[in-house]
């Protein structure tokens, strides 16, 4: 009887296989993507290994905002971040930008990865009657302020010349806030400064002008 090899000629034929792309053997991103399977002397084709899909690790951290998962993610797999209130993906008020989805590419690591920045205000800083306010014209982003600083003679309070200063604020919906209280004339009769007309001696109080 001929040897049991020879009763098998097609143990000879083999055919090359390659993983698609973002598939690899273990899943690696370096990992092996070739092989070969052969056919064997029981007349079935060799096992063939499994293409696994690249694997890029859990989602990274994005400051000031929440991603949609913390678990590891392979290729072809989204994440989306939520970018927190008064941020965006532009620093845009636009709905759609308020949000950003990521995915896990081929190579393992994460494609379209974008952050989350501060808003900027849609209005410009507007000027204050009666006061200094240096950022005048300028635009703000979220958090940020513009100092409104009275002039000589004023106050945010008639009668408390110490509260000279205020704040225009950027607030998270892309408005601005202003200080409650205008910068407005100084009044000397208030109990905080002089109290009251002081008496001159040999002359009469006419009333004061207004």
């Amino acid at each position: 009887r001929p040897p049991r090899s020879t009763l098998f000629p097609y143990t000879t034929l083999f055919r090359s296989y390659r993983c698609a792309e973002g598939y690899t053997l273990g899943g690696d991103a370096e990992g092996e993507k070739d092989f070969v399977l052969s056919c064997l002397n029981t007349g079935a084709f060799q096992e063939a290994p499994t293409c696994d899909p690249v694997k890029c690790s859990a989602p990274p951290k994005v400051k000031k905002s929440t991603a949609s998962t913390k678990n590891e993610l392979t290729f072809s797999e989204t994440v989306t971040y939520s970018c927190k209130e008064g941020y965006s993906s532009d620093t845009s008020l636009d709905k759609d930008k308020s949000s950003f989805t990521a995915t896990c590419g081929h190579e393992g690591f994460f494609t379209d990865m974008l952050s989350c920045e501060k808003i900027r205000c849609t209005e410009s800083v507007p000027s204050q009657d009666n006061a200094d306010v240096y950022e005048t014209g300028e635009t703000l982003m979220f958090g940020d302020t513009a100092d409104v600083v009275c002039l000589k003679g004023y106050s945010k309070s008639k009668g408390d010349l110490s509260k000279t200063d205020g704040k225009i604020k950027c607030l998270a919906d892309g408005s601005l806030k202003l200080p409650k209280n205008p910068c407005q004339p100084i009044n000397c009769k208030a109990n905080a400064h002089a109290g009251s007309w002081p008496e001159v001696a040999n002359a009469k109080d006419r009333k004061s002008v207004v």
